[in-house]
């Protein structure tokens, strides 16, 4: 996708459609997320919140610069971002829309100790998966509330089309964020994976695999170090122990 929103900016500059380039502008802040060019992620959402431009992509903008703040330790800003991105998505009403902000909505909730509030959101959010596709942008997040909801067959029977992203969604969800890992790895989703190698962490620790779980703890640590994920790094302060 990345070559291809390339490849699409290139014709919409070559064509001088402004419209066209701004929408391709937009739509690539979450490339800028995955790659870990979370700087230039948030400057692009900053401008687009702080002008007078009303576009249709906010909702997904304020859901990348929100999951960027969560992990840098600034949580009430992260929920700002996640309250305005579902109320943009059910002013649209698409699902496409609901269902990525409802679930990250639901890991910044978790993520302040509101859990009764979280599993509201999750319920919705699930309510409206069946028949549906488990997008991208969903990302690390369902897992992750799933997971601290205690609901790991959430996902089971749902009529929802194969993917790598449900692949990980139900293996985080499932307790085998190993493999979430290993599949988000492969689709190029770095802030993602380091996610779920943090879960991995515990999870090898938990169970006495002390060498193990550092391996995966300075896998994820590396990564929040390079985008200055000061939040998730106090996280992992304390090494792993059994």
């Amino acid at each position: 996708c990345f070559a291809a929103f390339a490849a699409a900016a290139a014709m919409a500059e070559r064509f001088g459609s402004l419209r066209h380039r701004r929408s391709i502008e937009l739509q690539r802040v979450a490339e800028r997320y995955w790659a870990g060019r979370w700087d230039e992620a948030v400057a692009i959402v900053d401008a687009l919140v702080a002008g007078a431009e009303r576009h249709y992509l906010e909702w997904e903008c304020r859901l990348w610069r929100g999951r960027i703040r969560l992990a840098r330790g600034r949580l009430a800003d992260a929920l700002q971002d996640a309250e305005t991105a579902v109320a943009l998505a059910s002013e649209a009403g698409d699902p496409q829309n609901l269902q990525p902000t409802r679930a990250f909505l639901a890991r910044v909730l978790l993520a302040a100790g509101r859990g009764a509030a979280a599993a509201a959101v999750a319920e919705e959010l699930l309510a409206g998966l069946g028949g549906g596709v488990l997008g991208p942008d969903l990302g690390v997040d369902l897992g992750v509330v799933l997971r601290g909801l205690d609901r790991p067959a959430a996902l089971d029977g749902r009529d929802i089309p194969p993917s790598p992203w449900l692949e990980a969604a139900r293996a985080f969800a499932g307790g085998d964020p190993l493999r979430a890992a290993a599949v988000y790895a492969a689709v190029g989703s770095r802030p993602d994976e380091a996610d779920a190698r943090l879960a991995a962490a515990r999870r090898l620790a938990a169970d006495g695999h002390v060498e193990a779980a550092s391996a995966e703890l300075a896998a994820a640590r590396a990564f929040w170090t390079e985008v200055g994920a000061a939040g998730f790094l106090a996280e992992t302060a304390a090494p792993p122990h059994g």
